[in-house]
């Protein structure tokens, strides 16, 4: 899990860096133009690409396709991890403390952040953090203070929620 917050971290600076070039190519393009007309403008880019607009265009779609390789690989490392704990961890009932949207859908349903506090059989509760897609229609059951089922990996803070415990 702490390899997809480190990925969409990552993700979100390189859309807020995406900025800059993007407004360099909105001031250096019409002030090339307004200062030299249209076809000096035209004619200054046309011979070396990489030296006037050209290099901040690159440098916008690289930076595009690198936060969005980084939030697509975000999902995929956080969806293996929560795999990889319901195949190992062993069960127990936790307590929903709060959630958070954290403003990702797939298929139109949230991806949500939870504050738990897990309660193992035989052992001291203790508080995690786990992120789960919710359907919209199964949204109330995931509310603070209801009861849901989980997977934990003993002797870590690793959590993944199975589904709502039967009443």
């Amino acid at each position: 899990m702490k390899l997809a917050k480190w990925l969409r971290r990552l993700s979100g600076i390189c859309f807020l860096l995406l900025w800059v070039p993007f407004v360099m190519i909105m001031v250096n393009g019409p002030l090339s133009i307004a200062l030299n007309g249209p076809e000096k403008a035209a004619e200054n880019m046309s011979q070396d690409f990489f030296a006037g607009t050209g290099l901040w265009i690159a440098l916008t779609v690289g930076m595009g396709v690198a936060s969005t390789v980084l939030m697509v690989a975000s999902l995929a490392v956080g969806g293996l991890s929560n795999r990889r704990v319901i195949a190992n961890g062993q069960d127990a009932d936790a307590r929903i403390l709060a959630i958070a949207d954290t403003g990702t859908r797939i298929n139109n349903n949230p991806v949500v952040n939870f504050a738990l506090e897990v309660h193992p059989p035989m052992q001291p509760a203790f508080r995690a953090q786990a992120s789960q897609t919710v359907s919209a229609i199964h949204l109330p059951s995931f509310q603070p203070g209801k009861v849901v089922r989980v997977k934990y990996v003993p002797g870590s803070d690793q959590v993944a929620i199975v589904g709502v415990k039967p009443a």
